[in-house]
């Protein structure tokens, strides 16, 4: 299993930004499939099809003054109240920089171009019926004043902050890298 997740691990990266590299990078692994649901795309690895693999993208809008954007998830959803790096699942036949493009205008208001999102990080983490893979974005320009479209409320925090700010468990660890590697004020 070690090296299945390494192997994965590693053609991620490879192929971060191919749309394509995100669906065939798998097909190494055997008896990997993709299908694809209404509310996203799941990867089944094996014969057991209670474990699903979710592929997700996040932006970490960091604003010039240092903060991030972070959003409150809205009533009614997984999580209801914690907020987390705006983004979402993606869509059949669409790239992760075309999906969060998407997200973020639908959640946000706002608009990125493809050149303004730069690959940072991603969060791999298990939950208790599907794993989940999260591609955190750098993202410094965009226009539009941001806003919670879809409910919830979104709010701009800086390094200080953000431990006042409860997560998802996925999104933890991304906290940790933009804060290590000296992105936020």
């Amino acid at each position: 299993m070690r090296s299945r997740s390494c192997a994965v691990r590693h053609e991620y990266r490879r192929h971060f930004s191919d749309s394509l590299a995100i669906n065939t990078s798998f097909a190494m692994l055997p008896h990997a499939f993709l299908t694809t649901f209404p509310h996203g795309f799941f990867m089944q690895i094996g014969d057991n099809p209670a474990r699903r693999l979710l592929v997700v993208v996040a932006a970490a809008l960091v604003d010039g003054r240092g903060r991030v954007l972070l959003a409150q998830r809205p009533e009614g959803k997984a999580f209801a109240g914690l907020w987390e790096f705006p983004g979402g699942k993606l869509e059949p036949g669409e790239g992760p920089e075309a999906a969060l493009a998407r997200e973020l205008d639908e959640e946000l208001d706002v608009r990125v171009e493809r050149e303004a999102m730069t690959p940072f990080a991603f969060a791999s983490h298990g939950y208790a019926d599907f794993d989940l893979l999260m591609p955190l974005y750098l993202v410094r320009r965009w226009s539009g004043e941001p806003r919670a479209v879809e409910g919830g409320a979104v709010v701009w925090a800086g390094a200080s902050a953000l431990a006042r700010y409860a997560m998802p468990p996925a999104d933890g660890p991304l906290v940790e890298d933009l804060l290590s590697r000296g992105v936020l004020q």
